[in-house]
């Protein structure tokens, strides 16, 4: 079991920058995410689009804002647990707590911060039976960089921007 002072649920804008304040602090964190990168929703949906609302920035889109953070917390050397999602969180007798993942990974801190948004944001699965023993093979609901499926048939379900952008890439 690994130990922290702190422990920050969540690696969007507002999880990377509770990680720079507990670095001012001289704090360690752990950050988990259930995605398998930093950014969360900001990320995800406004990547490559205009964001207006930052203190102090007139303008970027999703993607640098959480470039800007990560360099931000770089000095901090923060452990990142990504692609994983918590699934407990106990209180300790000493005093602490006790965060464990659904991929079993087991976290003690002083300390933890929730900073989740709207919550895990995760792919919504299709609810067949059987399906799940084809995932990561014939059945991804994302695509990591650098995989290819040249030659393949596809079928892309979804309709919002991303499953969009993957129907043109394939």
């Amino acid at each position: 079991m690994l130990s922290t002072d702190a422990i920050v649920i969540g690696a969007g804008p507002v999880g990377l920058f509770q990680v720079f304040q507990l670095g001012l602090q001289g704090l360690s964190a752990h950050v988990i995410d259930a995605l398998p990168h930093p950014g969360g929703q900001c990320a995800e949906l406004y990547g490559d689009k205009p964001i207006y609302d930052i203190p102090a920035v007139q303008a970027c889109t999703g993607n640098e804002l959480v470039q800007r953070l990560q360099a931000q917390i770089q000095p901090f050397s923060p452990t990142f647990h990504l692609g994983q999602q918590v699934d407990t969180v106990q209180a300790l007798p000493e005093g602490g707590f006790l965060v464990g993942t659904a991929q079993g990974t087991q976290l003690q801190a002083r300390a933890v911060f929730i900073a989740t948004g709207v919550g895990a944001f995760v792919p919504r699965t299709l609810k067949l039976s059987g399906l799940e023993a084809h995932e990561g093979n014939q059945l991804r609901y994302r695509l990591d960089e650098g995989t290819s499926l040249a030659g393949q048939h596809v079928v892309v379900h979804g309709g919002d921007e991303s499953a969009v952008q993957q129907a043109i890439a394939c």
